[in-house]
């Protein structure tokens, strides 16, 4: 057992994406609450596939940087791994067919049962290659360089479960049935709010420009209303040549402006 073990770790299943996870990291900064490790889930994963990053919420680069942070704080990182490999086209289930480490039926095709993912594969610890596949995967994954720097491992489901009711002869029914793998959560473009300590990367940035041509002839020229959640319309670091708006009910923007004629502006 490491020393660092026996610290403050955080954990919690549900997480939308790497910005949660580092809201929850700056919240202990912010709240004087010492953390030693921050862990998570399944979330991190592709349609819950081992081995995979879910690219739209849990991206490389960020990942990495999330680590690069806890590292350089002296704190530590660890992620859940499940046994069970999402029975699809991907280079997991792909390199373990290859290696003929999983378990099989009679017929000698491999075995499928249901877990997160959806239907899987299970690996055969009795078979000569299901070490050096299992190693190897960890290797490319979890590589320093080039993966997801963890410090330690989350492994979950390690007494085989297997969610598909025996005698188990359609599992692709079964998965679709109990709703395997979950659908994901929204995609967020960036982060909601600032992220103290955080880099560039984990801060807000606005995705949504809308322009306003103002083509009105009156005296008064042409009235604009904007009406929006405050993280779409970003904040006023993300404005271009607008004019300056005001928040009367946050995190809701209702925003009337007058401007003269053929102005243009962009939020």
């Amino acid at each position: 057992m490491p020393y660092w073990g026996f610290g403050f770790h955080q954990c919690r299943y549900g997480m939308q994406d790497v910005y949660e996870v580092a809201e929850v990291v700056a919240n202990y900064s912010i709240a004087n609450i010492p953390l030693e490790t921050m862990w998570t889930d399944i979330d991190y994963m592709y349609l819950r596939r081992v081995f995979t990053l879910d690219a739209d919420r849990f991206p490389l680069h960020l990942m990495q940087e999330l680590v690069t942070y806890l590292h350089d704080h002296q704190q530590h990182y660890v992620v859940m791994v499940d046994p069970a490999v999402a029975y699809q086209p991907y280079p997991a289930f792909q390199n373990g067919v290859a290696d003929d480490a999983f378990l099989k039926v009679a017929n000698g095709s491999v075995y499928k049962g249901v877990v997160w993912p959806g239907v899987t594969a299970f690996p055969d610890w009795f078979a000569p290659g299901t070490q050096g596949y299992w190693n190897n995967e960890f290797d490319t994954f979890f590589s320093p360089a080039t993966g997801v720097d963890i410090d330690a491992l989350w492994i979950d489901m390690n007494e085989a479960s297997n969610f598909c009711v025996f005698p188990c002869t359609d599992p692709e029914n079964q998965a679709t049935t109990m709703g395997d793998p979950p659908r994901p959560p929204a995609i967020r473009l960036g982060a909601p709010r600032p992220i103290p300590g955080f880099p560039a990367d984990f801060q807000p940035v606005c995705h949504a420009e809308v322009t306003f041509s103002v083509h009105a002839s009156t005296f008064f020229g042409e009235n604009i209303l904007v009406f929006g959640s405050a993280v779409t319309i970003g904040n006023g670091d993300d404005l271009m040549n607008a004019v300056t708006l005001g928040a009367n009910n946050y995190p809701i923007w209702s925003v009337t402006v007058d401007m003269p004629a053929d102005t243009t502006v962009t939020y």
